[in-house]
């Protein structure tokens, strides 16, 4: 990967679930922070847009409501706290399909980061691999979870 080209990362899954159930999900601020299945988390809000995630094996991570949009955008700011400096934003956004819906993933702002270009480009490959899993693991949620709900 060129390193002119790692500032953004866009992806999107169709899932077979409703909007209110990916909304559900999505506005929960830090739901992508696990280990490849979701988990649940302690969240304390210091404000009505500054929500501190705890993970039992990640640990405390820091999120601010940049955009909330009920139900078809939410946007998160890390702030970061390890002096790397810069922050990265994570966007989702909920579009509706005749038989789904298609959750769209955008994080940017690697070039941002006070760290050496190769370091942001690392860091790009490696979220962009972990974004990966974390649609997959909420199509598995949100798809089990509307099986097991009761038919109407």
């Amino acid at each position: 990967m060129s390193s002119d080209n790692h500032d953004r990362i866009e992806l999107e899954a169709h899932i077979a679930t409703t909007v209110d159930n990916a909304w559900a999900l999505i506005s929960e601020p830090g739901w992508f922070i696990n280990s490849g299945q979701l988990v649940h988390h302690d969240i304390e809000w210091q404000d009505q847009r500054t929500a501190v995630v705890t993970d039992a094996d990640h640990g405390t991570f820091t999120f601010k409501v940049e955009a909330l949009e009920p139900p078809r955008h939410v946007a998160y700011r890390g702030l970061e706290t390890d002096g790397q400096g810069g922050s990265r934003l994570v966007e989702f956004w909920i579009d509706p399909q005749q038989s789904d819906v298609v959750v769209r993933l955008v994080e940017s702002g690697f070039a941002s980061m006070a760290a050496p270009v190769a370091e942001q480009v690392a860091q790009f490959e490696q979220n962009t691999k972990t974004w990966q899993q974390q649609l997959a693991a909420a199509k598995e949620r949100l798809q089990t979870s509307d099986q097991a709900a009761p038919s109407q």
